[in-house]
C-alpha cells in the first residue's frame, strides 16, 4: 500500500481500531496519507508509516478544533512514524482553528518539509501565528530556523484582505536574502488582486528576499 484516504466518521470507537491502540499498525511503504471530512483525527495514534512523504489533512466543516484535538495526533503519528527523513509535504484544509494550535501543529513538522499548504483556514491570526515563528526563532538565537528546506508556501482562501498577508512577508523579510521559495497566496473574496501581489512583490524585492509571491484571483468559495 502506498496510498490510504479516508473519511473519519468516529472509527475510533470500532473494535478494530481499539485493537490497535495499544500497538500502532504499521504502513512500511505508505507514502501518501488523505484524511477527508474528518471530525478529529484519534486515529492517527494507531497508525505507523516509516517511509511517508505527504500528510493532507481536511476537517469536517463547520466543526471548531478543541484544544489540542489536533496537534496531539498528528504530533504522536509523525513520532511514531519516524519518517523526519522522507516526510515532504503538509497540507490542512477547511479546518476551523487558532494561531496558536496551528503554531503548535507546524513548529513540530520534519525538517524535511518542502511543501506546506494552508487551505481554507478559518479563524487564524496570521499576524498572531507569524509573531510566534519569530518568536521562536529568536529564542534560538537564529539557530535551528523553521522552514530551513521550504520550497512552497501556498496559503489559500484567507477569509477576507485585512492585511493578512503582512504578516507573511514581514517574517520572510526577516529572515533574509537566505530564504528561498514560490509562496502562493488567494483571497475568498475576489477584490484587490493586482495591488496585493504587486505590492507583496515589491516589498520582498525591496528587502532582498529571495522568495518569488504569486497572489491567484479570489473567489465566493464557501464550505
Amino acid at each position: 500500500m502506498r496510498h490510504l484516504g479516508w473519511s473519519l466518521w468516529d472509527l475510533e470507537n470500532r473494535p478494530l481500531v481499539q485493537r490497535y491502540l495499544a500497538s500502532p499498525l504499521v504502513l512500511p511503504n505508505l507514502l501518501t496519507l488523505r484524511i477527508r471530512e474528518s471530525r478529529n483525527v484519534d486515529l492517527l495514534q494507531v497508525l505507523k508509516a516509516p517511509q511517508l512523504v505527504s500528510l493532507d489533512i481536511e476537517m469536517f466543516p463547520g466543526n471548531p478544533l478543541k484544544d489540542e484535538e489536533l496537534p496531539v495526533p498528528v504530533a504522536a503519528f509523525l513520532e511514531q512514524s519516524g519518517c523526519a527523513q522522507s516526510f515532504r509535504s503538509f497540507r490542512l484544509g477547511k479546518c476551523i482553528i487558532d494561531a496558536e494550535q496551528l503554531f503548535t501543529i507546524l513548529s513540530d513538522l520534519p525538517r524535511a518539509l518542502a511543501t506546506l499548504i494552508l487551505d481554507n483556514l478559518i479563524d487564524v491570526d496570521m499576524h498572531l501565528l507569524w509573531k510566534l515563528f519569530k518568536n521562536l526563532e529568536a529564542s534560538r538565537d537564529g539557530n535551528d530556523l523553521c522552514f530551513s528546506n521550504l520550497e512552497v508556501l501556498e496559503i489559500l482562501k484567507i477569509p477576507s484582505p485585512g492585511r493578512q498577508l503582512d504578516a507573511v512577508v514581514d517574517y520572510i523579510k526577516s529572515r533574509g536574502p537566505s530564504f528561498k521559495f514560490k509562496l502562493v497566496a488567494s483571497y475568498r473574496m475576489v477584490e484587490h488582486r493586482a495591488l496585493e501581489e504587486q505590492e507583496i512583490r515589491d516589498s520582498l524585492r525591496y528587502a532582498g528576499s529571495g522568495v518569488n509571491a504569486i497572489v491567484l484571483p479570489g473567489s465566493s468559495y464557501i464550505f
